[in-house]
């Protein structure tokens, strides 16, 4: 059941009239197009992204280092003991090599590649030394030859600002400059814009694996067999004519070693290093003795980075399988770079450990944060055998963590929800159990953020239970502004309830496949050749009929179909996210498959990926990702 635990790992529409020279925003009024966000005597900095509840800004609080960010290019961190240290060792990484970065504002948030929950998100950034005035681009294009609008001069040394027009569905690019000196920026970012349900929580969660920054999404398949088990993984872009089906790049195990299996799991990093491209973290939990390992790859204008920037190596020691879980946490201490997650399910004896790394100017490799079992000290817990951004489960503006422990209590399961706060992330969790309460049922083997399923605003989870009744359950826990419930959403049993089945082995947020804008929700159950169900969202009556099933295309017994699932965004621009399938089983070595969305869910006509390795026993297909919700 442990190795199984591993595998649970844009069309833009219209835009506004755009005309010529700035529009000037001193804070006491509006001009068509920007509002400045001010609270009481005109200090724009006092209110994050929470929906209408203030709170400490980025600098003010002490999340965000003004010294650090203003720009010597290295960020405190803390390490596990809680010594705060700025790591410049020839591991970490350094700032993306442009001069502007030094005296042009940098931006805060929406973090770059997120999700944003309103059309008019509040965008945030913090100023250097002796610049008081900020000019906004807002663009369809990275090199923003295609303006939204006119640039934007934000003075009186204020650091927000929100639209007043709705921006335009699909990825929007935005840059500042000091002042109206147009010559020096900031990195560009991006954020993708949804056909939202409803606005009324202005916040931002998830991560677009865009690793060459095109705004298409791209797509990650991990091959951890590969090589005599040493393992590999495989990068495919996205376009305006859908997913490439050669590979873009081929990352291999490091050290080049039998069962070190790299590529065991995969996800986006988010942008750890500001410079305005997505990430990629590659899990290697058999490095070592399973001591584990994993690594950073960075995105870029000529794509993903084949050689790790950062190397991080499992704390607990030998067997603890540090990787076995990897994903990226959202910005959790404020500093404008996103933060990341590994799990080590068999840390002290199977208990488990979660270990926070945080993202920045220089990456440390040693964790921030170390969370432990919070429940159960014995063995066979598996605490972090699935990790997962919760989105921002309390509308706050800050990410939230779910962690799954699914040998916990007996072997019931749980899972935790760590939400964050202006003080970073609070250690205490939410406790999710087992709502059948019976033994062996694994709940919390798999766990997942899945978007915003009923479009209050609020994100929610998902969490997997693969053996309930010997056929397997998923529950949906609704998300909203206390973010202190445990109130089960909805209950999700295998469609087929035929004996031997798994449904909720495997668990993601599909994104929103139909264009409704609504998240919808996908579960995979792998026994036999392996199938899935897509789940469209719904504002009320989640989950309603149930849907038609999805089936493995090789149609092969041990195919696994579904053994891993993922959204994989926008991968040809348009606003239907399309859903990636492993099937690592099948003959050749393993497949995955991309199924389209469109405005009647998902096409039953996949687009098939092949492992470049085609050796049997390569598991290509073992872990997918292409985007979080």
């Amino acid at each position: 059941m442990k190795r199984a635990m591993s595998l649970a790992a844009a069309t833009l529409c219209a835009v506004w009239s755009a005309t010529t020279g700035c529009s000037l925003v001193d804070g006491l009024g509006d001009v068509p197009g920007i509002t400045t966000n001010v609270d009481g005597g005109g200090n724009a900095d006092g209110e994050r992204k929470d929906g209408g509840k203030t709170g400490p800004d980025a600098t003010a609080d002490g999340r965000a280092d003004a010294k650090a960010d203003a720009r010597t290019g290295t960020d405190a961190t803390t390490d596990a003991t809680g010594d705060a240290k700025a790591d410049s060792k020839s591991d970490g990484m350094t700032p993306p090599g442009d001069s502007a970065i030094d005296t042009a504002p940098r931006p805060i948030s929406p973090l770059s590649t997120s999700w944003v929950t309103s059309r008019r998100p509040k965008l945030s950034w913090v100023l250097p030394s002796g610049v008081t005035e900020t000019t906004v681009d807002l663009c369809t294009d990275r090199a923003c030859t295609m303006p939204i609008g006119s640039p934007t001069l934000v003075s009186n040394s204020h650091t927000s600002f929100a639209p007043t027009s709705d921006l335009p569905i699909g990825v929007v690019y935005w840059r500042l400059h000091p002042a109206a000196m147009t010559s020096v920026t900031s990195p560009t970012w991006q954020f993708t814009v949804r056909a939202l349900h409803s606005g009324a929580v202005d916040t931002s969660w998830g991560t677009t694996l865009d690793v060459n920054g095109d705004g298409y999404a791209d797509v990650v398949v991990g091959a951890p067999g590969e090589s005599s088990g040493a393992g590999a993984a495989y990068v495919y872009l996205g376009g305006s004519g859908g997913l490439a089906t050669a590979q873009a790049s081929t990352l291999t195990d490091p050290l080049h070693t039998a069962m070190d299996s790299f590529g065991c799991s995969v996800a986006s990093a988010g942008d750890v290093n500001g410079d305005g491209y997505a990430d990629l973290i590659v899990g290697s939990d058999g490095v070592q003795s399973m001591t584990g390992r994993a690594y950073i790859y960075l995105g870029g204008p000529g794509g993903l980075a084949t050689t790790p920037a950062a190397t991080l190596i499992g704390p607990g020691g030998a067997s603890g399988e540090f990787g076995i879980s990897v994903a990226g946490a959202g910005d959790m201490n404020g500093d404008g770079y996103g933060d990341f997650v590994v799990g080590a399910s068999d840390v002290s004896s199977e208990t488990g450990a979660a270990y926070i790394f945080l993202g920045g100017g220089v990456l440390s490799t040693r964790a921030a944060t170390t969370l432990l079992n919070p429940d159960d000290a014995g063995t066979l817990s598996y605490f972090g055998s699935s990790v997962a951004s919760a989105g921002d489960f309390n509308g706050d503006g800050y990410p939230d963590l779910v962690i799954g422990a699914g040998g916990n209590q007996g072997t019931f399961g749980s899972a935790y929800v760590y939400v964050g706060s202006s003080t970073g992330l609070n250690t205490s969790p939410i406790v999710l159990t087992d709502p059948a309460a019976t033994d062996g049922d694994a709940f919390g083997n798999a766990v997942a953020g899945a978007g915003d399923l009923n479009g209050d605003g609020y994100a929610d989870i998902v969490v997997g239970a693969p053996f309930v009744n010997f056929t397997g359950a998923a529950y949906v826990y609704f998300g909203h502004a206390s973010g202190t419930a445990t109130t089960l959403g909805a209950s999700l049993l295998d469609p087929p309830a035929a004996g031997g089945d798994t449904f909720g082995l495997s668990v993601a947020g599909a994104g929103d496949v139909n264009g409704d804008g609504l998240d919808d929700l996908v579960i995979g159950d792998p026994a036999g050749p392996g199938s899935a169900y897509v789940y469209l969202g719904r504002a009320s009556g989640f989950p309603g009929a149930t849907p038609p099933i999805i089936t493995d295309p090789s149609t092969h017994a041990g195919d696994r179909f579904a053994g891993s699932v993922a959204s994989a965004g926008q991968v040809s621009g348009n606003q239907y996210a399309a859903v990636l399938f492993g099937a690592p089983g099948t003959s050749g070595g393993g497949k995955a498959f991309l199924f389209a969305g469109g405005s009647g869910g998902l096409g039953f006509s996949p687009t098939t990926l092949t492992d470049p390795g085609s050796m049997s026993g390569d598991y290509f297909g073992g872990s997918v990702f292409g985007g979080t919700n």
